[in-house]
């Protein structure tokens, strides 16, 4: 897998793509139905003699509107996830700017047909794209063809990053690791102290006390206040600088 991050205007030519069917979303917290996108994506690819690209951001559109970025799944850990468990040609992620926001619905789809050459598309049905979230899927189906435009239905009842992130914000990280593709994460800065600043994800999430891995080996207790998280077991734990700890079950809002 050929992975790249780029601004969209600096990316206008890819050496090594030929011929590709493009699966487009952020993929935050890579859960079930991104699972079942990608493996009719795989299957249509191999049929069709097509390169497979999934095209990502690396941020949320909120930021742009100086609204909380609200990834629930860290950068580096969802393209170890595509590497690893995935067979993609390409990984492509575009920096969510101003540049990315001006596309056009025709502008972006131009853009994926002369510089991805994309032939088909893989695409929930609620997928929105282009300057305002004014392109959908059947624009996708004017331009590249209805035959080339594979649509996977979505309701109310689908599964949903919003619906985990809704877990989350409830203390029920149990079944938001159940629906996850690998259990939530919590980004910490790298100190000496028991007490560490989380600096990703920014979410808002249930106050407590959780059982947590760090580095996901050694099992610790932790305490969670205002983006804060306080090792408990601090003493006897084998790395004190750990990346990041990984949430396994809520305790509650003090121990008993």
């Amino acid at each position: 897998m050929i992975t790249i991050r780029a601004d969209i205007n600096d990316l206008q030519k890819i050496p090594g793509i030929k011929r590709s069917l493009v699966v487009i979303g952020k993929f935050d917290g890579l859960h079930q139905y991104h699972e079942k996108l990608i493996k009719i994506a795989t299957k249509l690819a191999v049929k069709n003699y097509l390169q497979l690209i999934v095209l990502s951001f690396d941020s949320s559109f909120n930021s742009l509107n100086h609204q909380v970025n609200d990834q629930m799944m860290h950068p580096k850990e969802k393209e170890t996830i595509f590497e690893d468990y995935f067979a993609l040609d390409y990984y492509i992620e575009l920096v969510v700017n101003e540049n990315l926001q001006s596309y056009s619905q025709n502008q972006f789809m131009g853009w994926l047909k002369k510089t991805l050459k994309c032939q088909m598309l893989v695409e929930g049905s609620d997928f929105t794209f282009g300057t305002d979230k004014q392109g959908t899927v059947t624009d996708l189906k004017r331009y590249f063809g209805d035959e080339n435009v594979y649509v996977l239905n979505r309701n109310s009842r689908s599964l949903s990053s919003t619906k985990i992130r809704d877990l989350l914000k409830k203390g029920k990280i149990n079944q938001a690791n159940k629906l996850l593709y690998t259990p939530f994460k919590l980004y910490v800065e790298a100190n000496n102290h028991s007490t560490k600043k989380v600096v990703f994800p920014n979410l808002e999430l249930s106050e407590g006390c959780y059982e947590g891995r760090v580095d996901d080996k050694q099992v610790a207790t932790i305490l969670l206040t205002n983006h804060t998280v306080e090792l408990l077991d601090f003493d006897q734990l084998k790395n004190k600088k750990p990346e990041f700890i990984t949430l396994v079950k809520y305790l509650g809002k003090t121990l008993k």
